[in-house]
C-alpha cells in the first residue's frame, strides 16, 4: 500500500481569525484508495512510480496530529483540529501535539512528532533540491468532485473521527522529488503513542520516495451535499 507522510508547515492559513494568518505545523498520512471491485493495476517500475497520476483513485486522509507554530501561536492548530473534524469528518486526533519543523545548514530539513508527552516521529531528510538527477513536477490540479475522502467512525476504537465525508481539493506547488537515501535520511517510528505512530510502524511503513516544496497552496471545499440554506 503506497502511504504518504505528509510533514507541514503551513505559515499562512484560514484557520482562526480573519485578521490573523494562523499559523500552525501539522502532520498526516494519507494513501490512494479504489473501491473494491476495481480493476486499476499500476506497475512499479521505480520509486518514482510512486508519485503517479491515477484520476481513477480517491484520495484517503486516515490520521492528522497538529500543533501551534514555531513561536508558539495556537489558535490556527486549535480551529484547524475543531474545524477539520465538524466540517469534514477528518481523523485529527483532539490533543494538540508538539511538532518541530526547522531547517538546517540549508542541506537539511527536520520533523519531529510528539503527542502526550509520547514520541511519534523523528526524519531528517537531505532536501532534494541539494541532489543531482531530482525531479522537479509543477502541480496545479483540482481533483474529481468527491475524490477525497474521510474514514467512518469505528464505533469500537478511539479513531476521533466524527462522520465520513466525500469532498474536493486543489493543489498548487513546486514539488522536487528524490529517491529515499539511507546514507543521507532518516526516519524513526515510534510505538508508545498507538493512535499515529503506532498504526504506521504497525505497516512496517518504509520511505522509498521523498519531496520537498516551499510554495505548496491547498484548499478543501465544502463536503458533498453542504447545505448552509436555512429559514429561522
Amino acid at each position: 500500500m503506497p502511504v504518504q507522510l505528509w510533514c507541514n508547515n503551513f505559515v499562512d492559513t484560514d484557520c482562526g481569525p480573519v485578521d490573523q494568518i494562523n499559523p500552525y505545523i501539522e502532520i498526516w498520512y494519507s494513501f490512494p484508495v479504489t473501491s473494491k471491485s476495481s480493476t486499476l493495476d499500476l506497475p512499479y517500475e521505480s520509486p518514482f512510480s510512486y508519485n503517479v497520476n491515477a484520476p481513477d483513485t480517491l484520495v484517503w486522509c486516515h490520521r492528522v496530529l497538529c500543533g501551534p507554530s514555531k513561536d508558539g501561536y495556537d489558535l490556527g492548530a486549535l480551529a484547524a483540529i475543531a474545524g477539520g473534524r465538524e466540517v469534514w469528518g477528518f481523523p485529527k486526533h483532539p490533543d494538540l501535539a508538539d511538532l518541530n519543523f526547522e531547517y538546517s545548514d540549508n542541506e537539511h530539513v527536520i520533523f519531529e512528532a510528539s503527542l502526550q508527552g509520547n514520541d511519534v516521529i523523528s526524519l531528517q531528510i537531505k532536501l532534494p533540491e541539494n541532489i543531482d538527477d531530482n525531479i522537479i513536477v509543477e502541480v496545479d490540479e483540482l481533483t474529481p468532485q468527491g475524490a477525497c475522502i474521510t474514514p467512518r467512525q469505528n464505533p469500537n476504537k478511539a479513531s476521533f473521527v466524527s462522520k465520513q465525508t466525500r469532498y474536493s481539493q486543489a493543489f498548487a506547488a513546486t514539488m522536487c522529488f528524490s529517491p529515499w537515501n539511507e546514507d543521507t535520511d532518516s526516519l524513526t517510528i515510534y510505538d508508545d503513542e498507538a493512535y499515529f505512530g503506532g498504526l504506521l510502524k504497525s505497516w512496517k511503513f518504509k520511505p522509498a520516495l521523498k519531496m520537498h516544496c516551499s510554495d505548496l497552496k491547498i484548499v478543501a471545499f465544502k463536503p458533498d451535499g453542504w447545505d448552509v440554506s436555512f429559514k429561522g
